[in-house]
């Protein structure tokens, strides 16, 4: 009942909605209202506090997908604190499938100023050959370079 009242409030008021998304526990509304607003910080600590932290890299990917840029601001947000650093592939992996390889290149430097991980220097360095391979149109390399990237 809470549920129904609140996806009908959240058009009109998305925040009165988060309200009893919140109150009656239902997670996944949660995050989409948390995310949709762009509260990322918000989202990040609400994951974390729920033992949710595998529907951060699911939602950063639906981000990403719907607008490229909030996406790159929201990873930043989880390569700044830290916590998903260890799992890098799965917060860069939905910007190198669609090809935006200087954002993945400016996420990954920002994770390099966080850690100095040699994981991190060699995503870099293959990022890079992806990029460079896409500005001068080789599509054959680029897959082939992203293949063997995600070991696929």
């Amino acid at each position: 009942m809470i549920e129904e009242l609140a996806d009908s409030l959240y058009i009109e008021d998305p925040s009165a909605a988060l309200a009893l998304y919140m109150r009656a526990d239902i997670k996944e509304k949660v995050c989409r209202v948390l995310m949709a607003k762009g509260y990322y910080n918000n989202l990040i600590d609400y994951c974390s506090h729920n033992n949710l932290d595998q529907n951060v890299f699911h939602l950063l990917r639906i981000v990403v997908n719907t607008d490229n840029e909030k996406g790159y601001l929201f990873a930043l947000e989880l390569v700044k604190i830290g916590r998903y650093l260890e799992d890098i592939e799965l917060l860069i992996q939905p910007f190198v499938e669609l090809g935006l390889y200087k954002l993945t290149l400016s996420i990954l430097e920002t994770a390099n100023l966080h850690t100095n991980a040699a994981k991190i220097k060699n995503l870099l360095k293959n990022v890079a050959i992806l990029n460079n391979n896409n500005n001068n149109n080789n599509p054959n390399s680029v897959i082939s370079v992203f293949n063997n990237f995600f070991g696929q």
